[in-house]
């Protein structure tokens, strides 16, 4: 991978923080006054003037602005306002919950829809292929905390055999992970159908059959791989959204990750902290991209990096 690529891609990954930042930046300050939700109601209007004064936040929009920028650049936002200590810290203390849930949910999403998908292409039009549709159907249907409160309904207040609530060990993760990855499950299976299905409809194919190679060897040799860089591309994509959409999943489950900091954070107008965590999901988003980039000329030797 040449040296201008990797330049390249470093300057758009720092334009698009950048946009990103200064999108919530301004957002959140169109929000309301955080001060506010700081201090009792009877507070004196001279002290809530002396604590936003000490926060920074009485002066011109255009000037704290230039101090955000000035600490962003050295990956500083500030002092939470609700845990009053350095926010990306409070972040970072949250993060390994998220990427623990988001992991177990990939899990899932390719131990089911994957092979689901595979089937359904095999068995066009059968009721395998039919019964993948429903599937997929009722995942990309199916409202998140719905499936959670069903999941836990059944499975924790009914047959009593998982936690519900918090980070309790590998059985608490079950339901979350459940839950998060089933909308993954029903597009990646469909997306597998969609990919196997047009490889099965390749000339390659016809003639790999036709010298007669066993149906096991035209799949796993020939048709597997064509299909590698579509099923690589949806899957790192689908984990990075879920590492940054387990907002709702988090909350139903009182998971302790970053999803349920993000609510608190932004019902509390902690800025630095909602800044924060909305910079790091945009680092990872642009991270995972990046990785997809070098895996595949590894994946296919006809792709060369740029």
């Amino acid at each position: 991978m040449s040296a201008r690529y990797l330049l390249a891609r470093l300057a758009q990954a720092i334009f698009l923080l950048w946009g990103i930042s200064t999108i919530v930046f301004v957002v959140l300050r169109l929000s309301g006054d955080p001060v506010l939700l700081l201090v009792p109601q009877e507070t004196p209007p001279e002290v809530v003037d002396s604590i936003r004064e000490e926060l920074g936040f009485n002066a011109p929009l255009l000037e704290q602005y230039g101090r955000f920028l000035g600490r962003l650049v050295q990956l500083d936002f500030g002092q939470s306002l609700s845990y009053n200590q350095p926010a990306l810290d409070v972040v970072f203390d949250r993060f390994p919950s998220t990427l623990k849930l988001a992991v177990a949910a990939i899990a899932f999403t390719i131990l089911t829809g994957v092979p689901l998908g595979i089937l359904a292409a095999l068995h066009r039009n059968s009721i395998i292929d039919r019964f993948a549709l429903i599937v997929a159907l009722l995942g990309t249907s199916a409202p998140t905390f719905w499936v959670g409160i069903l999941l836990i309904l059944l499975f924790s207040v009914r047959w009593q055999l998982l936690p519900s609530i918090g980070d309790q060990g590998p059985s608490s993760l079950i339901l979350p992970a459940v839950t998060l990855g089933i909308f993954s499950t029903a597009k990646i299976s469909r997306l597998t159908r969609s990919a196997f299905l047009e490889v099965l409809r390749s000339d390659f194919l016809r003639t790999a059959r036709a010298k007669g190679l066993r149906e096991r060897v035209v799949l796993l040799r020939h048709a597997a791989p064509n299909t590698l860089i579509t099923l690589v591309t949806v899957i790192g994509l689908e984990f990075a959204l879920l590492l940054g959409g387990a907002v709702i999943t988090e909350t139903v489950f009182s998971w302790p990750g970053i999803g349920r900091l993000a609510i608190q954070a932004i019902g509390a107008r902690d800025y630095p902290l909602v800044q924060a965590i909305v910079f790091v999901f945009a680092s990872l988003v642009i991270l995972v991209n990046f990785l997809l980039d070098l895996l595949y000329p590894l994946i296919d030797p006809r792709i060369k990096a740029r």
